[in-house]
């Protein structure tokens, strides 16, 4: 369950960046923190119970 929502998250951030292209506002920092906070754990999921707990 953890894995799907951290999926989750990462589509949602990867979402909010295309929006944010969109509307022309290019100030990413806050955005790249939390996006790589998703990321991280998302890896760190697959890495403790592997691709195929997903």
């Amino acid at each position: 369950m953890g894995a799907f929502a951290a999926v989750g998250l990462v589509l949602y951030f990867l979402g909010a960046f295309g929006a944010h292209l969109r509307a022309h506002d290019h100030h990413f920092g806050a955005w790249a923190a939390f996006f790589g906070l998703a990321v991280a754990a998302l890896a760190l999921n697959l890495a403790h119970h592997g691709p195929a707990y997903v």
